[in-house]
């Protein structure tokens, strides 16, 4: 091995003794509290120093209920019409696919008058698949095969 000359020893024992520097100069820092007064009492609060005078017993007569069940009237104002005349369910949208163009790796699909490729979202459903002559729709019910018109 080849001996050391001074620039590597001081390279290998300045970041100790600068270590050592800042650690001493550290320690005799005085830093000034960042709590007022009242936040300095409230940190040194300690349970012990309460004293309890007195303990009074907790009796408890009669618990009422919270709902008085003669108040509510039963099945009254419910209407007499059943739910689907009322919220009729939405009848599924028709999807129509009237153009298919692909190009390389390019595909574009007209569903329904709007210009759409492979991920595009539209009214809920997802575009997940363009092949030739037909598309695949997900939506919340599941997958779809919509043939080209």
């Amino acid at each position: 091995m080849d001996k050391l000359d001074n620039k590597q020893v001081l390279m290998i024992i300045s970041p100790v003794v600068i270590t050592f520097f800042c650690v001493i100069i550290l320690l005799h820092i005085k830093f000034k509290p960042s709590l007022s007064p009242l936040e300095q009492t409230l940190y040194g609060f300690s349970h012990q120093k309460l004293q309890v005078t007195k303990r009074l017993p907790v009796t408890i007569t009669v618990l009422e209920m919270p709902i008085h069940m003669e108040d509510v009237p039963l099945k009254t104002g419910y209407p007499q019409v059943p739910l689907e005349k009322i919220a009729p369910v939405e009848k599924e949208m028709e999807i129509r696919v009237s153009l298919i163009l692909i190009n390389g790796g390019r595909k574009i699909a007209i569903i329904n008058g709007n210009v759409l490729k492979e991920g595009d979202i539209f009214n809920q459903n997802i575009v997940a698949k363009i092949e030739k002559n037909r598309v695949l729709i997900k939506d919340k019910k599941g997958e779809r095969w919509i043939r080209i018109d």
